[in-house]
């Protein structure tokens, strides 16, 4: 797999190995995750560099979607009537394995919650369970 540290200081090399395209996104999205301004944008034009130096920029559209996906699965959101106790999501967040989780408050569920993460959707809601069943009736 790629180093991590190759592309945190514009440093860009990867020796001469075979890597798939999720394990170069897993380096570049490590890398880019502490990343502010500035040092974003010399991590990626270092990222870039090795591409184009190893031919290998034909890659970086898949590169880019694992990018995405990995980003996808670092939060989650969740829909509640009330803004959840921090407990609630310390426990949703160790549950899901995600560093963030968004807040919506939403009071037509009139209970439950609803769950977005990555590409599921769980819904626990009151309103969720009486639309389900009206499908059945």
């Amino acid at each position: 797999m790629p180093h991590l540290n190759e592309f945190r200081n514009g440093v860009s090399y990867i020796p001469n190995m075979k890597h798939t395209t999720k394990q170069y996104a897993q380096a570049l999205h490590a890398s880019l995750k502490d990343a502010d301004g500035k040092e974003f944008s010399v991590r990626v034009k270092a990222f870039l560099s090795m591409l184009k130096r190893n031919r290998m920029l034909r890659l970086l559209p898949k590169i880019l979607r694992e990018v995405e996906n990995l980003e996808k699965g670092q939060h989650a959101v969740v829909e509640s009537v009330r803004a959840l106790p921090q407990h609630t999501i310390t426990a949703l967040q160790e549950t899901l394995g995600v560093t963030r989780v968004e807040q919506k408050t939403m009071p037509e569920l009139l209970g439950g919650m609803v769950v977005e993460w990555n590409d599921w959707r769980v819904d626990g809601s009151v309103r969720g369970r009486l639309q389900q069943l009206e499908r059945r009736i």
